[in-house]
């Protein structure tokens, strides 16, 4: 056995000892992605059903939301009944962790995870162990579309990791060996460290490169700037943060690969791009996900809407329609050209909080911004807005080398076009941007309340 299917051997053979049922959702993840989507619907009416009705009985948060409500589950008929139960926020979560729990299970049990980077207040979730092997096998599914199995040698790049105990690093370390990780952060990046990146990858060729958009983007600027083309690059994954246009442009040009974009967060996997790169399938083999308006009813195609999830089969700590936070765009069902029957969603927006407003009631989205920078893409390394008060708004510059006055110029003559004049706009040139507690680089931050 040669040394590369060992490396995959001795992968799946840990994905196998982490996660007992992980061949068997495996299995069925891939049966689930070609089953009509009317199939489809059907199953997971049958499955919300079973679950909803647990909630009620088993569940002390949701037998009093669902009392509250007047929703009735055992006459839960239609998906689009599911509209009755309020969505469920992070603030429901931080004040209910022990009355989301099923009657009958210890939390201690349960595996522990968290979120809420990008607001600087996490928000702490469970799993049992038949969901992480799904979660597991979500991944690994979305990494399959791309060519790429397990012990195939990847690059990860995201935020710094802060593992205090010494038996959670030995643990940390001995996995990134089996499963041939190779982690670096980019939370902080200079072009000297930009180097070793690329001098690691084009001695070591890693097959694919997953993390966050901003610190991938980063790396293939830099490849550019030096002029070089990895070596053994089969694919790209990006996520954690929204994918702009310039972003995948530059890794295009860089990489020579159309990135394989993916939305969710550490509390739930959403969706992910397969290999036609038009719009992102949904893991609605295990999830039910909607598009919602501020009512929580469903969007019409065409529009944006919040992303809501419901995890049909955490039976242990359940959450039923969970507000992720973000905007995402609403596709009518189509075919879709790589054989999967997954539906889609469209381009994600960001936070909900991630809006610039002004005095005279204008709002603008992170759209209106990424149009400004998408055609000075050379001039401009990343940037960021940022609104602490009504009346002005600040926008932060990382510029390259071939920055100059007429870009400084563009920048604020568009400003003025998308946000009127009743506002202050102050462009300041700066080495970095802000970045969150897990190292991402938003575009838009409004500390208004939302």
């Amino acid at each position: 056995m040669n040394s590369h299917y060992f490396r995959r051997f001795l992968a799946k053979s840990f994905l196998r000892y982490r996660h007992r049922n992980f061949d068997q959702v495996t299995a069925e993840l891939i049966e689930r992605e070609h089953w009509p989507v009317d199939v489809l619907r059907t199953w997971q009416l049958e499955q919300l059903k079973k679950f909803l009705v647990h909630c009620y009985e088993n569940v002390p948060f949701y037998s009093e939301r669902f009392e509250e409500a007047r929703f009735n589950p055992h006459t839960f008929e239609h998906l689009s009944q599911i509209e009755a139960i309020p969505v469920l926020t992070k603030t429901d979560i931080r004040g209910n962790y022990e009355r989301m729990t099923a009657n009958g299970v210890d939390l201690k049990t349960l595996s522990k995870g968290s979120t809420g980077g990008s607001t600087g207040v996490p928000v702490v979730f469970f799993k049992d162990e038949y969901v992480r092997s799904y979660d597991a096998a979500s991944v690994w599914r979305h990494m399959a579309w791309a060519g790429i199995e397990p012990g195939d040698p990847i690059l990860r790049v995201g935020g710094q990791a802060y593992v205090k105990s010494r038996k959670k690093r030995l643990f940390a370390k001995s996995q990134a060996y089996t499963m041939n990780f190779t982690s670096r952060t980019v939370a902080s990046v200079t072009d000297e460290y930009l180097d070793t990146i690329v001098e690691y990858m084009q001695t070591k060729k890693p097959v694919a490169m997953w993390g966050y958009a901003s610190g991938v983007y980063l790396i293939a600027r830099h490849f550019l700037k030096r002029g070089e083309k990895p070596k053994h690059l089969k694919a790209v994954f990006t996520t954690s943060e929204v994918l702009q246009d310039f972003h995948r442009e530059t890794i295009r040009e860089a990489f020579g690969l159309s990135p394989f974009d993916g939305y969710g967060g550490g509390d739930t996997g959403v969706a992910c791009e397969c290999r036609e790169h038009n719009g992102m399938h949904t893991n609605d083999s295990h999830r039910y996900i909607e598009l919602v308006n501020e009512e929580g009813k469903a969007v019409a195609h065409g529009e944006y809407g919040r992303v809501v999830v419901t995890n049909f089969l955490n039976r242990s700590w359940p959450y039923v329609r969970y507000d992720m936070g973000d905007l995402a765009l609403a596709l009518p069902y189509e075919p879709c050209a790589c054989g999967m029957t997954l539906p889609k969603i469209g381009t994600v927006q960001g936070r909900t909080g991630d809006f610039i407003r002004t005095i005279d009631g204008k709002t603008a989205t992170t759209p209106n911004f990424t149009l400004v920078f998408r055609y000075i893409f050379k001039e401009v390394k990343t940037y960021q807005i940022v609104q602490e008060k009504l009346e002005a708004v600040i926008v932060r510059v990382v510029p390259t080398e071939l920055y100059t006055q007429e870009t400084n110029d563009h920048i604020l003559r568009s400003f003025r076009k998308i946000l009127g004049d009743n506002i202050d706009i102050q462009l300041v040139l700066v080495e970095d941007v802000e970045v969150t507690r897990a190292g991402k680089r938003r575009i838009v931050i409004s500390r208004l309340a939302q």
